[in-house]
């Protein structure tokens, strides 16, 4: 396998997204294991999925976060049917226009994947080589290898990830998370299955609500696990936000809300701590 046929076939892009055949992997990890170039291309190529899902996780958010009537209707009884047909019929139809959105921004990164910029003549004569193993050294042919093995289970992943956000999303799992008051301890609590799947939060807000409100999801001991800002308030007085469940490990977490007026002027409104529970389904 030669570059002009790597290029014509698209085989990097191919490749990090598990889309070649059995004979052509093979062929193009021996490619690999000869041709320092290609495998740059590769590594540049799964920084870019990486920065495509991460982008589309985050607009994933933003777009059920306006669809904030539903959390408003599954709290009535009856209505729980409704909020999740509204939600299966709003995230497939972003989901296509954000893919449309980014097919251009794929097709200008692919070119610079296949043709990589030329790097600058440096002004002063450039320090002696250090000597690398050579092309048919066992030890150096095995340790990259490994590193195609872990890379293709890396890549596997990130296509079930980006598949799992390209499905219609039906029977979305709403959970209602209020501040606590009085002896009420750990009342929120988040029952999840062992899955990873899309979820809603409906988040109560304090009497005195501002123009918008900007969220941030942490683990008890601090690290941030997602922010996200322009939250608007319901008119029964909550905000929602959608989020991959895949990212909540069990145990504590806080939501700390804080508060945006209309000259952009924030102001903290609160905290809701609650409780992941992971469940046997």
């Amino acid at each position: 396998m030669d570059h002009d046929q790597i290029a014509e076939h698209n085989v990097v892009e191919r490749y990090v997204l598990g889309r070649l055949t059995s004979e052509e992997e093979e062929r193009f990890e021996e490619h690999l294991l000869e041709c320092p170039e290609c495998r740059l291309q590769v590594e540049r190529e799964d920084d870019f999925q990486d920065s495509l899902h991460t982008v589309a996780a985050e607009e994933a958010v933003r777009a059920a976060a306006q669809v904030g009537a539903i959390a408003w209707l599954s709290r009535r009884r009856g209505w729980l049917l409704v909020a999740a047909l509204l939600l299966l019929a709003v995230l497939p139809l972003w989901l296509l226009r954000e893919r449309s959105r980014l097919q251009g921004e794929i097709g200008q990164l692919q070119a610079e994947l296949t043709h990589p910029p030329t790097a600058p003549a440096p002004a002063a004569p450039a320090a002696p080589a250090v000597p690398t193993a050579p092309a048919g050294d066992p030890a150096e042919k095995e340790k990259l290898r490994a590193e195609i093995a872990a890379q293709k289970d890396a890549n596997s992943k990130l296509s079930e990830q980006v598949a799992r956000l390209n499905r219609p999303q039906v029977n979305v799992p709403i959970f209602t998370l209020g501040f606590l008051r009085g002896d009420e301890g750990t009342a929120n609590r988040v029952a999840l299955g062992r899955e990873p799947r899309w979820i809603v939060l409906s988040v109560e807000l304090p009497p005195e609500t501002a123009k918008s409100y900007r969220a941030t999801l942490t683990t008890a001991g601090g690290k941030t696990l997602w922010e996200g800002d322009g939250l608007i308030p319901n008119a029964d007085g909550t905000v929602t936000l959608s989020l991959d469940s895949g990212r909540l490990e069990p145990g504590p977490h806080r939501l700390r809300l804080t508060a945006v007026d209309a000259q952009g002027r924030t102001a903290p409104a609160g905290e809701i701590p609650f409780e992941v529970q992971r469940g046997a389904s």
